[in-house]
């Protein structure tokens, strides 16, 4: 009883708090009477609320008591994946956990997506592309198949696994996807809808992606002409990134309206703008190679050969064309 309303107690941080401390009173309760499934139930519980209270250290205590309380199981090994992923920024870590999750259980999905995100992030896209098909049929995974697909440049799978995606619903996620496709094969007109219809989804799912959205339609509109129209969707996903949105699946693809703001300039002939605003762009996104390459284009033009070739040289150390 005490780890169900624990589990209610999810209306605000204080309610996360709350339901914390109710369910480690039952996580005790459950050890004191030996019942291990009871404790496992609570552990997960558990694991949700101090993920919601950001407390990676709970986090990781609690999850190695969910591995020695049911060490057959995936779960616990998944979630520790997922933490030293998404929360610690680890991904060459996270993978030995989410392999040890599939030995345990080799189609588990959530593992699955797991490990692609991993190798996702360590710029492995074609084991990534492998690893993501292997999972079982879902929008979650149909959306990763296309991303990956279209970072290896083969448009073609992209489009139809973006399709594949959206016939389980508009998600934000398979919107904006099929929003990149349309964007890449030049269909400029049809990728700004889509990325406005992905821009105003609400819920949680709509905020977590608005940014990305905004960005992309921002960047659409530019490529259409339409300076003004561009200029308000990045200022949107300046705003959506100041409530929570995500900025970004990895860090070479980092969502920088200040970057967007940088072509508008760039564009209009208005290189202090163009300079003010790539600089914020690089604060934004400091690991993407777009605003060093950009840098060095304005260099080249202006005759500073010397300063072009600095700026393509860290704009290809951060790509990893070399070290």
């Amino acid at each position: 009883e005490m780890a169900d309303i624990g589990r209610t107690g999810k209306e605000s941080k204080e309610g996360w708090r709350r339901a914390a401390a109710l369910l480690e009173l039952s996580l005790v309760q459950a050890r004191e009477r030996g019942v291990a499934e009871k404790r496992a139930e609570v552990l997960q519980a558990l694991v949700d609320a101090y993920v919601a209270l950001r407390d990676e250290e709970s986090v990781l205590r609690v999850l190695a008591a969910y591995a020695r309380v049911s060490p057959t199981r995936p779960e616990p090994w998944t979630k520790l994946g997922l933490v030293y992923l998404r929360r610690l920024g680890l991904p060459e870590e996270a993978l030995g956990y989410f392999d040890r999750a599939l030995a345990r259980s080799g189609r588990n999905p959530d593992a699955l997506l797991g490990k692609g995100d991993a190798l996702t992030a360590l710029g492995r896209h074609a084991e990534a592309l492998e690893t993501y098909r292997k999972a079982p049929s879902s929008a979650d995974a149909k959306v990763r198949v296309a991303e990956a697909e279209l970072r290896l440049g083969n448009v073609d799978g992209a489009a139809r696994a973006a399709q594949a995606a959206l016939a389980f619903g508009d998600t934000p996620r398979a919107l904006i996807v099929h929003g990149a496709v349309l964007y890449t094969n030049g269909e400029l007109e049809i990728a700004r809808e889509t990325f406005e219809r992905a821009a105003g989804i609400e819920g949680e799912a709509g905020l977590e992606y608005r940014a990305e959205a905004l960005y992309d339609l921002g960047l659409t509109a530019w490529r259409l002409g339409q300076p003004d129209a561009a200029l308000a969707a990045f200022e949107g996903s300046d705003r959506a990134l100041q409530f929570g949105a995500s900025a970004g699946r990895s860090r070479d693809e980092a969502v920088a309206p200040a970057f967007g703001r940088a072509l508008v300039a760039l564009s209009a002939g208005n290189t202090t703008e163009f300079r003010a605003a790539l600089s914020e762009a690089k604060e934004q996104a400091p690991h993407a190679a777009y605003a060093d390459a950009l840098t060095g284009m304005l260099a080249s033009q202006e005759g500073n050969d010397a300063a072009a070739v600095r700026a393509f040289d860290r704009a290809l150390r951060l790509t990893g064309v070399y070290p």
